[in-house]
């Protein structure tokens, strides 16, 4: 058996004749005079002894000749000339398998087209992992890399390094498919076992006295003005954030103040394949012409990144809660339990059960209705979404003032 060692001490050496050493299954090195060591293969086509050379050292590694001869194998039990196969590949500039060429093809070619998050999914990858494993082989990082990776992410924000393992993951398998790589390392990695990510399910809804401290702390702090309106926006109508950050300045129709959320932007449409339709109050078009005015004109997105016309990233709002709890104990001396933004939906849903009956707030915070009623039923339900928005702002403000 061939060694990364023996490869090593025997590079570049000069011997009196070539030589040829075996390491398994037909793969060997054949060393030249001058130390020169190539990867050959020789296997049996149509009753013929044949000999490939796949590669010299250290230009391909011992891995990567092991793989690409075990590729060659695939080749020749299918029928195919190994030879005729490599012919064909050489006409066409070979793909770059370091990691991040790898993950970005993947992008382009695959998750664009079939996943919702995949942009979130890359940003990720640019923030997390290129910079540590971007350079290296995709079939050369060993698991125990990953997890370190994965583990470091971890310890700040569970929820990335799931979706990091789930892309990279997701990664190996189109490679596969593409015989850019052979074998996925993290096929067995579990987020919930190795990683021991519990995905957090608590949602708590405000009490009346918090609500107070950080609609005070969303309206006074110094956060980005974009961010104010969008905590106050989510309160208002207990919406998901993804609605809000996924939303084009033309969902929003002032003229008959209706907000149109597409099937792609919302949850339940992925099943319905039907949009959301929201009533816009008063309050809220104002709100919703002020955000208009936080980004140029020419932009599609009613809130998107700093310097592109593209939506917020996933995790934007993560450390807004932290920093309006600063801010409220720092300026008013008070202190408020730790909260999501998620809560401000669950907060506006627990108060709607006294101004309507539960399928117009399950309507309102765009649930699916049970499957029959669902099939059926296509009322838009606008003129009670209106009263009950109407009721719940009127209370927010009582609550708030």
């Amino acid at each position: 058996m061939i060694s990364d060692a023996w490869l090593k001490s025997n590079n570049g050496k000069a011997r009196d004749k070539v030589e040829v050493f075996s390491d398994r299954d037909g793969l060997g090195v054949r060393a030249t005079i001058k130390g020169k060591l190539v990867f050959q293969w020789r296997y049996r086509y149509h009753g013929k002894q044949l000999r490939l050379d796949i590669g010299a050292y250290p230009a391909i590694g011992l891995k990567r000749a092991r793989e690409k001869m075990m590729e060659l194998q695939a080749v020749l039990e299918e029928g195919r000339d190994p030879k005729a196969y490599l012919i064909r590949q050489s006409l066409f500039d070979a793909p770059d398998n370091k990691l991040e060429a790898l993950y970005r093809d993947y992008h382009n070619a695959f998750a664009v087209h079939h996943q919702k998050s995949a942009g979130d999914s890359l940003r990720s990858m640019e923030l997390h992992v290129f910079p540590l494993l971007g350079d290296f082989s995709a079939s050369d990082i060993e698991v125990y890399q990953w997890v370190r990776v994965f583990e470091a992410i971890a310890k700040d924000v569970p929820s990335i390094s799931e979706r990091v393992l789930t892309a990279a993951r997701q990664m190996y398998a189109w490679g596969i498919r593409m015989r850019r790589v052979t074998s996925n390392p993290l096929s067995d990695i579990s987020a919930r076992k190795d990683l021991r990510i519990k995905k957090n399910r608590r949602v708590r809804s405000l009490s009346d006295d918090d609500l107070r401290l950080i609609w005070k702390g969303i309206k006074e702090s110094n956060i980005r003005p974009k961010n104010r309106i969008l905590l106050q926006l989510l309160t208002m109508w207990g919406c998901r954030i993804g609605e809000l950050r996924l939303a084009k300045k033309t969902d929003f129709d002032l003229h008959n103040n209706v907000w149109t959320i597409p099937p792609e932007n919302h949850k339940t449409g992925r099943l319905t394949g039907r949009p959301l339709k929201r009533p816009i109050m008063p309050e809220m078009a104002a709100l919703i012409k002020q955000l208009m005015l936080c980004s140029p004109e020419s932009y599609a997105y009613a809130i998107p990144l700093a310097k592109a016309d593209r939506p917020a990233v996933e995790t934007s709002h993560l450390s807004m809660p932290k920093n309006i709890n600063h801010w409220i104990k720092k300026r008013l001396a008070a202190d408020v339990d730790s909260w999501s933004v998620h809560d401000l939906r669950s907060t506006a849903r627990s108060r709607w059960s006294v101004f309507a009956p539960p399928h117009i707030c399950e309507i309102a915070l765009g649930h699916a209705l049970p499957a029959m009623w669902q099939t059926y039923d296509h009322h838009d339900y606008l003129d009670e979404q209106r009263a009950l928005y109407e009721q719940w702002l009127k209370k927010l403000h009582e609550i708030v003032s």
